[in-house]
């Protein structure tokens, strides 16, 4: 008899074998799409409230730490899970997978982007001392006496701050009382990192 299969993908598991007894309702073999990987995150309930459908991530598999792939938030699991007095959420990232590297139940680590700023003046965060409210303060040069200037200060990714006010591009403070550098425009952002998971099936939640 012809079995036709009522999607596309590879065959990753076969139920029965030759001379089995079957009936209308028995599973034969299970099939799925590996060009497209889902990694089951479990994320800490203390960052939960930072990751949204959507988010792009950096996603690395144990099998090639050398190899980080780009992933998108696909769905986050409203039922968390207690284990040891800590709460996590599910959190599905899809991974694509053309090559066919990764493979179910392999492990990995996720971070996923959830704050982006460009073209933004930022200084070391050895630079810069926060003072809470947005507030902080850095050492200027004022004819060549070091003087305590404060600063607006907007996102960290904890080792830079972006500077919303106080200074311009190129002026120059005292990084770790070593010597005078220039302040830049560049791009910062905040990244979430995930404990990580393992590529599968995830329960069913918001998209």
């Amino acid at each position: 008899a012809e079995i036709t299969a009522p999607i596309s993908g590879t065959v990753t598991e076969v139920f029965v074998k030759v001379g089995d007894l079957i009936q209308n309702s028995t599973a034969l073999l299970s099939i799925g799409d590996l060009d497209t990987m889902i990694l089951q995150a479990d994320v800490n309930e203390n960052d939960i409230g930072q990751i949204a459908i959507g988010q792009k991530a950096t996603v690395t598999a144990a099998g090639y730490p050398d190899m980080p792939l780009p992933g998108t938030v696909t769905l986050i699991d409203m039922r968390g899970s207690v284990s040891g007095n800590v709460t996590t959420f599910k959190a599905a990232i899809e991974v694509p997978n053309r090559d066919h590297l990764l493979m179910w139940a392999m492990n990995a680590d996720a971070e996923v982007a959830v704050l982006s700023v460009k073209d933004v003046l930022t200084l070391p965060a050895s630079a810069v001392k926060a003072t809470g409210s947005g507030t902080g303060t850095v050492t200027i040069l004022d004819g060549g006496e070091p003087v305590s200037w404060e600063v607006q200060l907007g996102t960290t990714d904890g080792s830079r701050y972006e500077i919303v006010g106080g200074l311009a591009e190129g002026d120059e403070v005292v990084v770790v009382k070593k010597a005078a550098a220039a302040a830049t425009t560049s791009g910062a952002g905040q990244q979430g990192g995930l404990p990580g998971g393992s590529f599968g099936i995830l329960m069913g939640g918001p998209r």
